[in-house]
C-alpha cells in the first residue's frame, strides 16, 4: 500500500468522531496538476466549508484531517440517510486529467482495505457519497448503474484464493502460455504486471484482478469534443424549486439580507432570460462563489455581489463590486456571462463594472471559465484550473433535484403556539427561507441547523 503521508489542514474540520462508514469520493476536478498534493493546499488555504480525511491520487495518499476528528465532506445529506460527517471517514479519488486514474483508484481500494481493519468497518458500511446525500459521486463510477463501484466494491472483499494459491500473469486466462509469472503475494504480481503491457494479473479461479476492468472516465481538457461541453447561452433547464432545493441541502439559512433564496432565485431567472443566459448556470457559480451563501471571503452578503465581481486575489475583505439591489447583483453576474459567452450586444444597459474587460465570446462553454482550462487564453477565473468543471458538477446536481417543491408537511398537530412562534421569527427576519422552513414545523432538525438559526439572532 502507498504510505500515507499525513498533511493535516487548519481549517474545515470540527471535533469529534465516531467512525462507522467510509465514504467514498471523488474529487469532480479534472483539471491537471489537482492532485492530492493540490487539494490538500487547496483546503488549507482558508475556509472551504468543505474536506476529507484522505486525498488519493496515482502517486501518493494524504491525509488531512485526523480520523477521530470530523471533515466536512457528507453534511449535504443533513444525515437522513444515517451517514453524517461525526460518524464516517471520506476519501477523495483525484481525476486530475494528467494523473493515472486507474492507479488512483487501486490506491484508494487499499487505503479502504487499511482504514476498515483499522476501525472494524464491515463492507457494507462503506459507500458512496451518493447514499449519504443522493448526490452524484463518485461520478466517475456512477454509468451503467454503479457498475464502477459495484466492481470497487468486489475488490474489498476477503480473497477467495487459498493461501497456496498463486496470482498469475498472463495475457489472458486462457492463454497459460503467455505467462511471465506467478507469485503468492498480490502486490508482487501486479508490479510484474506493469512491467508487461497488455498483461493482466489473474486469481487461482480465473478471475481477474488487476488491471482495473474498465478504462479510465474520459478526462475533460483541451482535446474534449466540444459537442460534450456545456453552453453557458441558452435555455435554463432548473426551475426554481432545484436551483433553492440544492443550495439549501448544503446551507439551510444562506446570508442574504435584502431578500429570500427563493426571491433570488427567481431574479436569476428572470434576468438570465432576457439576455439569453442559462438561469442554472448563474446560479451554479453563484453557489461556488458564495459557498452556497455563506460567503466568508472577500465579498460581504450585504454587498449583493454573488459571483466575486471585482474580488481580486490580493484584495481585502469588503474590496469588491457592491450593487444597490439584489437584481443589479444577478444582471451584473449574468451580463458578465454573457460577455465571455457571446458576442451579442446586451439587452439592458449594462451594470457590469468590468464587462468592457472581457474578450468578447472567448469562453462559450461553462467549462472554458477557468483561465488554464481556455483554449483562447483568458478566463472568469485566474488561474482557474477546474473552475468551469466544478460549476458544471454544481449544476448536475441543481438538476438531479426535484422539479416542483415537495408538499408542505402536514402541520395540523403542530400546536398554535408554535405556529405563532415561527410566525415571529419570521417577521424579526431570524428565519430568512420561511417558505423552506414553514414545510417542517413537523419535522424534528438537527443541531446544525438550530445553530444556523441562533446565529441569526447575534
Amino acid at each position: 500500500m502507498t504510505t500515507i503521508e499525513k498533511k493535516l489542514i487548519k481549517y474545515n474540520f470540527s471535533t469529534g468522531n465516531d467512525p462507522k462508514y467510509i465514504v467514498v469520493h471523488d474529487t469532480g476536478n479534472p483539471g491537471k496538476g489537482a492532485d492530492a498534493d493540490a487539494h490538500y493546499r487547496y483546503f488549507n488555504g482558508g475556509n472551504r466549508n468543505a474536506s476529507a480525511h484522505y486525498f488519493v491520487d496515482d502517486h501518493s495518499i494524504i491525509q488531512t484531517v485526523e480520523d477521530a476528528n470530523a471533515s466536512w465532506h457528507c453534511g449535504d445529506g443533513k444525515g437522513q440517510y444515517g451517514i453524517t460527517n461525526y460518524n464516517s471517514i471520506g476519501i477523495e479519488i483525484c481525476i486530475n486529467s494528467d494523473g493515472d486514474y486507474n492507479k488512483a483508484v487501486q490506491n484508494a481500494i487499499e487505503l479502504v482495505k487499511f482504514l476498515m481493519k483499522k476501525h472494524n468497518i464491515p463492507l457494507d458500511k462503506v459507500v458512496r457519497h451518493y447514499d449519504a446525500s443522493r448526490k452524484n459521486c463518485p461520478g466517475t463510477m456512477s454509468s451503467n448503474n454503479w457498475e464502477k463501484w459495484n466492481w470497487f466494491k468486489s475488490q474489498l472483499k476477503e480473497e477467495a484464493a487459498p493461501a497456496a494459491g498463486l496470482y498469475r500473469v498472463r495475457k489472458s486466462w486462457d492463454d497459460a502460455k503467455s505467462q511471465v509469472g506467478a507469485y503468492k503475494v498480490l502486490e508482487n504480481a501486479k508490479a510484474e504486471c506493469d512491467k508487461n503491457p497488455g498483461y493482466s494479473v489473474f486469481d487461482e479461479k480465473g478471475n481477474k484482478v488487476y488491471p482495473l476492468p474498465f478504462s479510465a472516465p474520459e478526462q475533460p481538457g483541451e482535446t474534449q469534443p466540444e459537442q460534450q461541453l456545456t453552453l453557458i447561452m441558452g435555455k435554463t433547464e432548473a426551475t426554481v424549486a432545484q436551483m433553492v432545493s440544492y443550495a439549501l441541502k448544503s446551507n439551510a439559512n444562506p446570508l442574504l439580507p435584502n431578500c429570500t433564496i427563493e426571491e433570488l432565485a427567481q431574479v436569476f431567472i428572470e434576468e438570465a432570460e432576457v439576455e439569453g443566459v442559462r438561469a442554472d448556470v448563474a446560479w451554479a457559480q453563484a453557489l461556488k462563489e458564495t459557498g452556497y451563501f455563506k460567503y466568508g471571503g472577500i465579498v460581504l452578503p450585504e454587498q449583493n455581489n454573488y459571483s466575486g465581481i471585482g474580488a481580486l486575489n490580493n484584495n481585502s475583505k469588503g474590496e469588491a463590486a457592491v450593487f444597490e439591489s439584489p437584481r443589479i447583483g444577478a444582471r451584473a453576474q449574468i451580463q458578465h456571462l454573457k460577455a465571455y459567452a457571446s458576442t451579442e450586444a446586451l439587452k439592458q444597459p449594462c451594470v457590469d463594472p468590468r464587462f468592457h474587460l472581457v474578450k468578447r465570446g472567448s469562453a462559450k462553454y461553462v467549462e472554458w471559465l477557468g483561465y488554464e482550462d481556455n483554449p483562447n487564453g483568458t478566463g472568469w477565473a485566474w488561474p482557474g484550473k477546474g473552475y468551469g468543471y466544478s460549476i458544471v458538477g454544481i449544476l448536475k446536481g441543481i438538476l438531479q433535484e426535484p422539479k416542483e417543491s415537495k408538499e408542505a408537511t402536514d402541520t395540523g398537530n403542530v400546536p398554535q403556539w408554535q405556529k405563532d412562534a415561527f410566525k415571529k421569527l419570521v417577521e424579526k427576519k431570524i428565519i430568512n427561507s420561511p417558505e423552506f422552513w414553514e414545510g417542517r414545523l413537523g419535522e424534528t432538525i438537527t443541531i446544525g441547523e438550530v445553530m444556523g438559526i441562533l446565529a441569526n439572532t447575534l
